[in-house]
Order: C-alpha cells, then sequence, then structure tokens
C-alpha cells in the first residue's frame, strides 16, 4: 500500500506513521496457525516424494550402523539445485487441500528437507546444531528464520515443528520425525515419510528410539530421559511426567517396560548434540543428485 502525505502538518503526518507501524507489528504477531488445520478428509491427492527419496539416499550412509549424513555433496551447483527445486514444488502444493495424513507426511518431510538445506549452505552449522537450533520456544537464529513460503504464509523451522506439526497433530509420535542431525535426535532415514504410511513409519522410529540405550534410563527413584520429552512435555504431554511415561512404555520392549513399572517420575533430561555430519568418501553407483533417471522434482 502506498501512502502520500498532504500538507496538513506534521502532527497528522506522525500520527498516521505510528498507526502505520502498530498495525504491522499487531498483524505480525497475529498469526492464525489453525488455519493449517483445514483439509479435505475425501481427497485422495498424494505428495510425490521419488525425488526426496534420491536426496536420502545419496545423503545418509548408514554403512557403519549409525547413519551419517553427508552434506557436502550438495556443494557443487547442480547437486544443490535438484534440491532448490524439488523445495519449489512441495511449497507449491495446496496443503489445505490434502487429507490429514498426506498433511502430516507432508509438514515432517518439508521440516528435514529444510534442515538439510540449512546444513549444506551454511558453512560449519551442521557441526554447531546446539548454537543453529536452540530448543523449542527458544530458538536459534537458524530456526527462526524464515525459509519456506507454502499458501502465502512465511514459515521457519520452529513454525512447522511447534506451530504445525506438534499443535495441530498433538501426537508426541510427531517428534520421532524431526531430525536436528545431530545423536540425540531420531535419524533421518533414507526414505520419505508417507500419508498412507506416517503412522507406521513414526511408530517404528519411536521403538527404536525409546529402546536405544541413553535415550530412556531408569533409575532407583525414577527416570532419566531424552530432552526431547521435557522440551515438548507442556505442549504434548500436559506438562506431566506420567505422561510422558506411559507414552515411552508403549514404545518400550518388555524388559525396559518392566523396569519403569511403578516409576513415576522424570529426575532429569538430557541430550547429545553431536553432528552426524560426516564428509563423503565415495558416493554410490547411481545416487548422484540431478542425473537422469533421478525423478523428477516436479517444476
Amino acid at each position: 500500500m502506498c501512502f502520500f502525505v498532504e500538507r496538513t502538518g506534521l502532527r497528522n503526518f506522525f500520527s498516521l506513521v505510528l498507526i502505520i507501524l502498530f498495525s504491522q507489528h499487531v498483524h505480525a504477531g497475529d498469526v492464525d496457525w489453525n488455519r493449517w488445520s483445514l483439509h479435505n478428509p475425501d481427497s485422495k491427492d498424494e505428495v510425490q516424494y521419488g525425488p526426496y527419496d534420491t536426496i536420502l539416499r545419496t545423503l545418509v550412509d548408514d554403512s557403519s550402523g549409525i547413519p551419517m549424513i553427508r552434506y557436502s555433496v550438495l556443494s557443487p551447483l547442480e547437486p544443490m539445485k535438484y534440491v532448490t527445486r524439488y523445495a519449489e514444488y512441495l511449497e507449491s502444493i495446496p496443503v489445505s487441500k490434502l487429507n490429514r495424513d498426506e498433511q502430516f507426511a507432508y509438514w515432517i518431510n518439508l521440516h528435514n528437507l529444510g534442515v538439510i538445506q540449512l546444513y549444506a549452505t551454511e558453512s560449519g552449522t551442521s557441526r554447531n546444531v546446539k548454537e543453529a537450533r536452540g530448543t523449542p520456544g527458544a530458538p536459534g537464529e537458524q530456526w527462526s528464520k524464515k525459509i519456506f513460503e507454502v499458501e502465502g504464509q512465511l514459515l521457519s523451522l520452529e513454525d512447522i515443528e511447534q506451530n504445525i506439526l506438534l499443535a495441530q497433530w498433538h501426537d508426541p509420535h510427531t517428534l520421532y520425525g524431526l531430525c536436528y542431525g545431530v545423536k540425540g535426535s531420531p535419524p533421518i532415514g533414507t526414505h520419505a515419510f508417507t500419508g498412507s504410511k506416517v503412522h507406521e513409519q513414526l511408530a517404528s522410529i519411536g521403538k527404536d528410539f525409546v529402546n536405544t540405550p541413553g535415550n530412556v534410563n531408569v533409575k532407583k527413584n525414577g527416570l532419566e530421559v531424552s530432552s526431547l520429552y521435557t522440551w515438548n512435555k507442556y505442549l504434548l504431554f500436559n506438562d506431566e511426567d506420567a505422561q510422558v511415561i506411559r507414552h515411552i512404555q508403549s514404545l518400550a520392549k518388555p524388559t525396559l517396560a518392566n523396569k519403569m513399572s511403578g516409576k513415576t517420575t522424570i529426575l532429569r533430561d538430557r541430550f547429545s548434540w553431536r553432528s552426524l555430519a560426516t564428509n563423503p568418501r565415495t558416493l554410490s553407483t547411481g545416487s548422484s543428485l540431478g542425473a537422469r533417471g533421478g525423478g523428477t522434482t516436479g517444476s
């Protein structure tokens, strides 16, 4: 909007400026996040994740048993163009017209693709994740940066994680889909989440996460758990230790579940910020991005 000043005096001009600035401030902080609850339960549309699977297979090296991420393979121009074009395809999707499960998978994949882009383009960030991520509710600068535009709304990684995924779905299993690229978070994997399998995929990753030593430890007077649970305890677990513990028990193997029996308190939390970034030695045949046969990016 363009404003123009007539000769009615400086007082009226400055009053107008103050009104404009105030209205902009209110608008900036008054985001209707409930708009992302809109969906079409009858929709059969599916997001195409073939190109994203290609990206993940190229980046992830799980030969050691611990999925390491080779962000440097995106340094050449063509691979990064491939990722950028695919991100643009995801941004172009009318998300509010999808069914709920397609939306769920979409937002998780968009978040993780944003993490990949961030670490691949901003030098050193992949090895200083703690500063970049911050914590839920107190995000770092990179997690606060608006990097996507979906249906006209600018979004940061924090927005997608906290204001859309966790706030709209209220599902603790969501935590197992969000990758930070560090040892303490669930691994990114080599396949995209899909609408038809997203709940099954999250449950499987959740079981692995809960039963991995270090993420849940049983002590004499209570539990020591991953900070992922305590950071999001208010939003996902009604700020109650008992709800966190019941959720963990639902995914625990019998031995761990039995040890947890009778425990009602979380004593402390812990989180490993050790980066999973690694420099590649060689690329697997047929996994180079942008090569013929790598799939379409939808552009």
